[in-house]
């Protein structure tokens, strides 16, 4: 009861100051459209990445308060890792509120609740955040999960210069009912600051940065005595650190601190030049609590990421907008060698890095906004995407490159009849393999683990096709417009079946 009285007062919080707003003109439907349009909304979300840069983001006050429903299916998992599908219950509200011309605050509280099925050799969650220093073993399970995310932020301007600033925070509770009884608990701290100068004519360069604080404690527990489950200290493609896996090492630990710089360029009508670059660098080091808190590994992780586009309007109803996006990661990880313990303690006599991910994606899009009648439109996002991914450790050799390339296109149609708003859409993508290459030295392929490393491998390398449906009406009830979207998606993997999901989403927006 105390969880759902203090999530109400967040809610409170968050919603309070818009109140007055709710009595607008039927005009906020005709916003709420243009706004889910993709040319706008891909433009849009070029001010989020700097928070001083989000006075411009919006004309209008604009909150929103939802309930969400979300449940997916694999015949086999993607990554075991990540499990075979999930089904989560969600309640959020946002808002985005402007105080005066020059100056806006807006904020966000949400809950998720429900389970996701048969994750296996991870015995923590975050898996692709902590990767490869996590306990895991073969059994698995599936894990509940409580989660908890607070935000907000505030921009103001003066003369030619904006600042920002923004801070989040998530915590979730995840536990497994069966051995091995896993609960592991999340805290992850973000915040963020910006400036931005306004350049000659509608242009606005920005600089900001920002800090995470990141934790994780994970307890594995056994209510069986009689228990013959291994946890295994797994540091990547099949490898273990053998000296700590066992029944004696139940409780991992993982600490980061990370930052981001960031550079966009964005405009003050939402037309012409838009562009960003983003950087984020963070360690993760992976703490053994039955050992003393050693620090059996760590790992370095840099992310880059660019975007650009430009937004031409060749008419009062037909505007077109083409985007490039570029993103890199690079991981090395650290495995700490250890001597013989001494009264609890275990020196370190060295280190070892052999260990490494890199992963390289890019996308070329073309949105496109047709005004078809008065009240309709049509949007069509024709791209190619590519996909490269190569993990590797050094010895014994293990090495997976695998790169993927494909046509991604979204079809959008809306519609404002009366008090009616209507959105009904369709999307595709198809991905192809290219390069595909794999060692796997001295790995038992007979093995629990052997099993997990080839399937992952197999599922990342075979070809897939998706598609998605998505409907939606909404309607403008006493200065509110109450709405339901329904979407519909699937996944078929090259021998290796498919995926199904399915999400509804209740909302209320004023």
């Amino acid at each position: 009861m105390r969880t759902l009285a203090d999530l109400s007062i967040c809610f409170a919080v968050v919603m309070a100051g818009t109140v007055p707003a709710m009595a607008r003109p039927r005009t906020l439907a005709l916003h709420v459209m243009e706004r889910s349009l993709p040319v706008e909304s891909m433009r849009t979300s070029l001010y989020s990445y700097n928070p001083a840069t989000m006075i411009m983001c919006d004309s209008l006050s604009l909150s929103e308060l939802s309930v969400n429903g979300d449940m997916s299916r694999y015949d086999e998992a993607y990554m075991m890792q990540l499990g075979r599908g999930h089904t989560l219950l969600s309640i959020k509200a946002e808002s985005y509120m402007r105080l005066s011309r020059n100056s806006v605050v807006w904020g966000d509280a949400g809950f998720t609740t429900g389970n996701n099925r048969d994750i296996r050799w991870t015995d923590c969650v975050d898996y692709l955040k902590l990767a490869p220093y996590v306990l895991g073993d073969a059994v698995g399970g599936d894990m509940s999960t409580r989660r908890y995310e607070f935000g907000g932020g505030w921009a103001t301007g003066a003369g030619r210069w904006m600042f920002g600033i923004h801070a989040s925070y998530r915590a979730s509770v995840d536990y497994r009912n069966r051995d091995p009884r896993v609960k592991t608990v999340v805290s992850d701290l973000k915040a963020d600051m910006g400036a931005a100068y306004s350049l000659s004519g509608n242009y606005s360069l920005g600089l900001s940065a920002g800090i995470e604080v990141y934790n994780q404690n994970c307890d594995v527990d056994f209510y069986n005595p009689m228990n013959d489950i291994d946890t295994y200290t797994l540091t990547g493609l099949g490898t273990y650190y053998a000296r700590f896996m066992g029944n004696t090492n139940k409780n991992s630990g993982y600490d980061s601190f990370g930052f981001n710089l960031g550079m966009q360029l964005v405009s003050a009508d939402h037309s012409g030049w838009g562009a960003a670059v983003a950087y984020e660098g963070y360690r993760m080091e992976q703490l053994l609590r039955n050992f003393n808190n050693l620090t059996l590994g760590y790992s370095d992780v840099h992310e880059l990421s660019a975007l650009t586009s430009y937004r031409i309007k060749m008419s009062p109803s037909f505007s077109i907008m083409p985007e490039i996006r570029l993103a890199m990661s690079n991981r090395r990880s650290t495995e700490n060698l250890f001597g013989n313990a001494a009264g609890g303690s275990y020196p370190k006599i060295g280190d070892r890095s052999l260990y490494r991910h890199d992963n390289l994606e890019g996308s070329v899009a073309v949105a496109m906004q047709i005004g078809l009648s008065e009240g309709s439109v049509l949007s069509a996002v024709p791209s190619v995407a590519y996909v490269r991914d190569h993990e590797r450790y050094e010895s014994p050799e293990r090495d997976v490159d695998v790169d993927h390339i494909g046509p991604v296109i979204d079809l959008v149609y809306s519609k404002l009849a009366g008090d009616w708003l209507w959105h009904a859409g369709i999307g595709g993508s198809m991905s192809f393999a290219g390069t595909k290459s794999a060692v796997f030295r001295e790995m038992d392929m007979s093995s629990d683990l052997g099993k997990c490393v080839m399937h992952n491998y197999r599922m990342l390398a075979s070809d897939r096709m998706s598609g998605t449906l998505s409907a939606g009406a909404s309607r403008y009830v006493d200065g509110l417009l109450v709405g339901i979207d329904i979407t519909y998606y699937t996944t078929s993997f090259e021998h290796h079946g498919s995926c199904h999901g399915a999400s509804a989403t209740v909302s209320v927006k004023f």
